[in-house]
């Protein structure tokens, strides 16, 4: 029995790459084939489905966008938390609400 992890790399834009990574939202299937028979053809229907894609015209891109992902992903500082950080109210003193 194999399992195979779907992680959607070449058509997961990076936002939504960092999401499922967060949340571990990962898509297992298995198959009974040896020698790895029939994992790419799987792999493209899990894909597909996961994704609600169903045009393969973009396939040819793939591996270029995913080097580039990659190259870019390994660059990446961790986002700014938002709204987050406990700064200093403006007014100082003055403001009766500090």
């Amino acid at each position: 029995l194999i399992q195979v992890l779907v992680a959607c790399k070449c058509d997961t834009p990076p936002s939504q790459l960092q999401t499922l990574a967060i949340n571990k939202k990962f898509y297992y299937f298995e198959t009974d084939s040896k020698d790895n028979q029939g994992i790419k053809e799987l792999f493209d229907d899990v894909t597909e489905k996961v994704l609600g894609l169903r045009e393969r015209n973009h396939q040819h891109r793939c591996s270029e966008a995913s080097s580039l992902a990659d190259t870019r992903e390994s660059s990446l500082e961790p986002p700014p938390r938002r709204g987050r950080s406990i700064s200093p109210i403006p007014g100082g003193d003055n403001n009766p609400f500090a």
